[in-house]
């Protein structure tokens, strides 16, 4: 699979742009180092090893808005690792150290706009293995994902709304067995608005999926979507449809999917949201937007997910959210089913100077066929000091616990890290 990286992206768009003015452009350096102690580095369950690592992370996060016809947002990260008592786990080479978050919107001509998007980012393997929060070697791998969308979106009348496009995505990986893949997506909507806040989409798309370890396949989807404005803090969406599945060396498949999502502002602690969704999907793997990742081995994958989310900004920013998700790839059956529930909070204790976080994770991960029942524990808390407007410094602590009815992969692993972020 051919690796792509944005900077190619974004020297093309920058051409494509007429405008030389430079009025909107901000660039801001940082450099942060951080020194962690990590008492189980393999995380093995007996023999553990532990050992100190210095991290060096030069940082750059760059915005560019030069007119109304591009938008260009790039956090460009290297995080250079340095074990002192396990050299060979030294990551040196940028190719593994970096970190990209890329983002870029043209529009060369009218009502046609190209959205551009990069990231490159550190995800587990193999789910069904171990792998644990702050632990970025042990089943971790580097992923990579390219999505390139020309479209353009044209006004039939003062209430519809026409779009057509194209996507292609490249995703790649850097463990072996890790299916890379390439796929090339047409899409169609329209969109009709209603009165009393009401509005209509029919969609279609049609997706070449090419991934290189498990089978290609082209796939044809159609839905309906609604979005329905109930009241000022409450907001009502949804989506139904079907999605024929044609694969290059196995019977066809045809599957629902669907989706329903409600959010609902509430007049208490600072103005907080609740949000609750269920959907069944098709997943394509690598480019799906959903935070909780799948195995990179994996191929056609059908998902069951639902969530309850509660977002607070006052006396404390929090968000906790409990879940269940269910995959079962397509032609072997395998299945993971997952239930847990995250919080985040964070709170500041001294006018943005000093604030104190918390992050705790539980889930317990159900694998069928073998029925091997997992359970996962994070609690992780840090304190953040900003004794200038252009130094942060603070210091975390993680603890990580799995257990496994099948008695392997259990461990326990505590990490320490203090850390100093200097802003240019």
């Amino acid at each position: 699979m051919k690796r792509i990286t944005c900077s190619w992206f974004l020297t093309a768009i920058l051409m494509m742009t007429p405008s030389a003015s430079f009025a909107k452009f901000t660039i801001t350096p940082d450099m942060a180092v951080t020194e962690e102690y990590n008492d189980n580095i393999f995380l093995s369950g007996s023999g553990e090893e532990e050992d100190f690592i210095t991290t060096v992370s030069p940082g750059i996060v760059l915005e560019y808005v030069p007119a109304g016809s591009l938008k260009l947002d790039l956090d460009y990260k290297l995080d250079f690792r340095f074990y002192s008592r396990h050299s060979e786990l030294d990551r040196t080479d940028i190719k593994d150290a970096q970190q990209i978050r890329f983002n870029a919107q043209a529009g060369p001509f009218r009502r046609l706009l190209i959205d551009v998007s990069d990231r490159y980012t550190r995800v587990p393997v193999d789910i069904r293995r171990a792998f644990a929060e702050g632990n970025v070697s042990e089943n971790m791998t580097a992923r990579n994902v390219l999505e390139v969308s020309p479209h353009a979106e044209y006004p039939l009348t003062p209430t519809l709304l026409s779009r057509l496009g194209y996507a292609y995505t490249n995703t790649w990986y850097d463990a072996e067995e890790g299916n890379d893949s390439e796929s090339h997506s047409a899409f169609a909507s329209l969109n009709k608005r209603f009165p009393f806040r009401v509005s209509v989409s029919l969609n279609y798309r049609f997706l070449a999926y090419r991934p290189e370890l498990t089978g290609g396949y082209d796939s044809h989807r159609g839905s309906v979507a609604a979005d329905y404005r109930v009241g000022p803090h409450w907001t009502v969406r949804g989506e139904a449809g079907k999605n024929y599945i044609d694969f290059s060396a196995a019977s066809d498949e045809e599957t629902d999917f669907w989706s329903v999502e409600s959010e609902y502002g509430l007049d208490m602690l600072g103005g907080s949201v609740l949000r609750a969704a269920c959907s069944n999907s098709l997943l394509q793997p690598g480019s799906q937007s959903d935070a909780t990742e799948s195995s990179v081995t994996r191929g056609a994958t059908e998902r069951q997910r639902a969530d309850l989310s509660l977002t607070t900004r006052e006396p404390f920013e929090m968000t906790l959210n409990p879940y269940y998700i269910k995959d079962r790839e397509l032609k072997t059956g395998v299945e993971d089913r997952i239930r847990g529930i995250t919080v985040d909070i964070k709170r500041s204790l001294s006018a943005g100077v000093l604030s104190a976080s918390l992050h705790g994770l539980w889930e317990k991960q159900r694998f069928l066929p073998e029925d091997d029942n997992v359970y996962r524990y994070s609690l992780g808390s840090g304190i953040e000091y900003k004794p200038a407007r252009d130094l942060i410094t603070g210091i975390e602590y993680i603890y990580n616990h799995r257990y496994s009815d099948a008695g392997t992969g259990n461990f326990n692993n505590n990490i320490v890290r203090v850390q100093a972020k200097l802003i240019f």
